[in-house]
């Protein structure tokens, strides 16, 4: 048995970090299968996610990860059944499609593969949910991981019962109740999977353990791109020269949503560009006004947005849209100041990867970006913006002043950030402690 505790480790998702990446789970699994490949090449690691086109796709990554991308069963169409479904939620229907894919690749891989075998899929759409269910085995160990749920989102969004978020939900709660273990990113999902999914008493809640997410310090560094080469991506991304070196730049990272607290950015954005003329802010995420739809994670459009503040400084503000992850390293490198404004996030990426750059975070104290940025001394690294909404505006627009003032904080901040987020989640510490606490976890089902 190798120092890792399992021989097989399968992830499941519907989005990768390649080719179809809609928000952080697909970067985590990516992360983590790299960290697993990096340090225990041994281990078979498999990775099953939805395929961007008709075709299944399989391959092998450059980390020696198997990829496989599975497309809708179209032979399933030809069941009155299916049309019938298909008819009524065309929502559902893929998911109940994807569902079987799912089980039917993971059962393949059960059978070729010897030894103990770890099967992770996150709550959110739940699709692991009729396999947790029918699989019993005692060499595998089921682990749902816990990132954000839909009730949680259905609770700040205030979204639209429609039969596919109503079909999502229980997927959800059955793919938390079908696990062997339940493992959480940090304990504010924990809570929140208590409030809004379990019930604060449920006994279940018991058996939920506390692991982040790893981190990707081998992409993210402040070497890796100087502020030059950033700003000249960024600029070409805007197709202007927005960003210079005699501008203050301020780059909020993430998609253009109101739990990112955008709108609390505008509202500032008066006192801001008073205080502080030269100051310029890039969006850069995925908008609205590139396509959306109403789901858990509806996105704002610039032009209203843009009407929230006086036309005089709407020349101080730009939006690049969606960019691709492996482009964020220089997009990072471009910015002075990087506000985190997300009002109930559980553990952002991009909290992680702008710490790991060494620039300076700005953030409201709320959710798990409190938890990520707090070390164990109880001291926030980040410059704290509290945790009220009402006076969030005018606490973000003296932050930039106060930078402005004084040069010298944005490099004593970042450097802080990085050191903590070395410190607290070390892709090799973190590593060690989620399989550590899922090897016991598969001792224990063993011998029960």
């Amino acid at each position: 048995m190798n120092t890792l505790g399992f021989d097989t480790v399968i992830f499941v998702s519907s989005e990768d970090d390649k080719k179809i990446v809609s928000g952080g789970i697909g970067t985590y699994i990516g992360v983590l299968t790299r960290a697993i490949k990096r340090f225990y090449p041994e281990v078979n690691v498999y990775w099953v996610a939805k395929s961007p086109t008709k075709k299944d796709i399989e391959e092998l990554d450059e980390f020696g990860v198997h990829r496989y991308y599975l497309a809708p069963d179209l032979s399933l169409q030809k069941y009155p059944f299916f049309r019938a479904i298909k008819h009524a939620d065309l929502g559902i229907s893929k998911s109940i499609n994807f569902q079987s894919r799912i089980e039917e690749k993971i059962l393949d891989i059960l059978k070729a593969s010897l030894g103990r075998t770890l099967i992770e899929s996150g709550e959110w759409e739940g699709h692991c949910a009729k396999l947790f269910k029918t699989l019993n085995r005692k060499d595998v160990l089921k682990v749902t991981r816990l990132h954000t749920p839909l009730a949680t989102c259905v609770r700040q969004n205030d979204l639209e019962m429609t039969p596919e978020n109503v079909h999502q939900l229980l997927q959800e709660y059955e793919v938390i109740r079908g696990a062997d273990i339940i493992s959480a990113c940090t304990a504010h999902v924990k809570r929140m999977v208590a409030r809004d999914v379990l019930g604060v008493h449920d006994i279940q809640l018991r058996s939920i353990i506390v692991i982040p997410n790893p981190i990707d310090e081998y992409e993210y560094y402040p070497e890796r791109y100087t502020t030059a080469q950033g700003r000249r991506f960024i600029n070409w991304k805007l197709k202007e020269s927005f960003f210079t070196d005699e501008t203050l730049n301020i780059v909020i990272l993430g998609s253009v949503e109101s739990r990112k607290g955008v709108e609390f950015a505008f509202r500032a954005m008066p006192k801001l560009f008073t205080q502080v003329p030269r100051a310029r802010v890039c969006f850069v995420g995925h908008h609205g006004e590139e396509g959306s739809r109403l789901t858990a994670n509806t996105k704002l459009k610039p032009s209203e947005l843009l009407q929230m503040i006086p036309r005089k400084y709407r020349d101080k503000v730009r939006f690049t849209g969606y960019v691709r992850h492996t482009d964020v390293p220089r997009i990072i490198a471009s910015g002075d100041i990087f506000p985190i404004l997300s009002l109930n996030d559980n553990f952002p990426g991009s909290v992680a990867e702008i710490s790991l750059s060494g620039k300076a975070i700005v953030a409201f104290k709320r959710g798990g970006v409190e938890e990520m940025l707090t070390n164990s001394r109880g001291k926030f690294s980040a410059y704290d913006l509290g945790t009220s909404i009402y006076r969030l505006p005018g606490r973000f627009a003296q932050s930039i002043a106060d930078f402005d003032a004084d040069p010298d904080m944005s490099v004593r901040v970042g450097t802080q950030c990085r050191k903590l987020i070395l410190t607290k989640y070390g892709t090799q510490t973190v590593l060690k402690k989620m399989f550590a606490k899922y090897s016991q976890s598969l001792e224990k089902k063993q011998i029960s």
